[in-house]
């Protein structure tokens, strides 16, 4: 029988499309790379039924879907995600990186807070592409990728 992938998908974020999220820092200043990051479901699920609603009940060998649908299933995973703010639908998340590359095409600085991955990250994919702008990272730490703090947070987690 058919693969069932059931998506559970709230209903300000029923996008028809998945969005590979690393390559958003280089949609934003490059948004051509988003026509290849923004993946309609179509297009790779090609013999799977999409389900958007979400899970109201889960029974030994059946799913009940708010939407009052019964999928009976063999196996079953969940995978609950992550919620990701951004557009609707694909055509606006294509807009929002072009807005987004239009104000760092128009600025002559970019002060970017954060020296973490996606700070040093942004920082680069805007040095690469224009590198007549000003780039600035604001991080308080010693040195920028510094993760000696995420070892102490371990640590303390370990110990308390």
């Amino acid at each position: 029988r058919k693969g069932l992938i059931h998506e559970k998908i709230s209903s300000d974020d029923r996008k028809d499309y998945l969005e590979v999220t690393w390559a958003e820092l280089r949609s934003t200043v490059e948004p051509s790379f988003a026509e290849r990051s923004l993946i309609y479901h179509r297009d790779y699920l090609t013999t799977a039924t999409i389900v958007t609603s979400s899970a109201v009940n889960i029974t030994e060998h059946a799913v009940l879907t708010a939407d009052g649908q019964s999928l009976a299933y063999d196996y079953l995973v969940v995978a609950t995600g992550h919620v990701f703010a951004s557009a609707g639908s694909r055509t606006e998340r294509l807009t929002e990186f072009q807005r987004d590359n239009e104000k760092i095409k128009s600025s002559e600085s970019v002060l970017i807070i954060g020296g973490g991955p996606t700070g040093v990250e942004l920082a680069a994919e805007i040095a690469v592409d224009y590198p007549e702008k000003k780039v600035t990272l604001v991080h308080r730490g010693s040195r920028l990728l510094d993760f000696s703090l995420i070892k102490r947070l371990r640590r303390s987690a370990l110990i308390g």
